[in-house]
C-alpha cells in the first residue's frame, strides 16, 4: 500500500477552495434570483457571502506562505494576516445587519444596537492597522 503525504497547508486549502466553491454558487444563485429588485435583504446577504469569500482567501493565502524560507513570502504572509484580521468581523456585521432586515427592526433601534455591536470591530481594525506598523501581534 502507498502512502500518501500531504504538506502541512494543502488540507486547509482544499478545505477553503470546496468551501469558495460553495459560497459561489450561492452568491449566484441569490445574484439570478435578485436580477430586478435590489433590496436590502439582497445587499447584506451578498455582502455576508463576498466577506466570507474574502475570509477564505486571506487564510488561505496564510496557510500557504506559512514557515516559507522565500524573504517575499513572509511579507504576503503577513499582508495576508492582517488583511484577514482586519475583515474577520465584517461577517457579523453584515449578519447582524440582514437580521435586523429580516426581522424589520424599526431603524431607531437598529442605530442604537449598532453602536454597541460596531465598537468591537472598529477596535479590532485599528489594531490591525496598528499592528503593521509597531508589531503588537506578531512581528515582522
Amino acid at each position: 500500500m502507498e502512502t500518501i503525504t500531504v504538506m502541512q497547508w494543502q488540507m486547509p486549502v482544499f478545505i477553503n477552495c470546496f468551501s469558495l466553491a460553495v459560497l459561489f454558487i450561492v452568491l449566484m444563485n441569490n445574484r439570478q434570483e435578485h436580477l430586478e429588485t435590489k433590496s436590502q435583504r439582497y445587499f447584506f446577504f451578498q455582502h455576508l457571502v463576498l466577506s466570507n469569500i474574502a475570509l477564505l482567501v486571506f487564510d488561505g493565502l496564510t496557510w500557504i506562505f506559512v514557515g516559507s524560507p522565500v524573504p517575499s513570502h513572509r511579507l504576503f504572509h503577513v499582508l495576508a494576516s492582517i488583511m484577514f484580521y482586519i475583515m474577520a468581523p465584517m461577517p457579523s456585521f453584515f449578519f447582524i445587519g440582514f437580521v435586523d432586515v429580516v426581522l424589520n427592526i424599526p431603524s431607531e433601534k437598529r442605530r442604537q444596537a449598532h453602536v454597541v455591536v460596531y465598537h468591537p470591530g472598529c477596535h479590532q481594525f485599528y489594531h490591525s492597522i496598528a499592528q503593521s506598523i509597531h508589531e503588537l501581534v506578531f512581528s515582522h
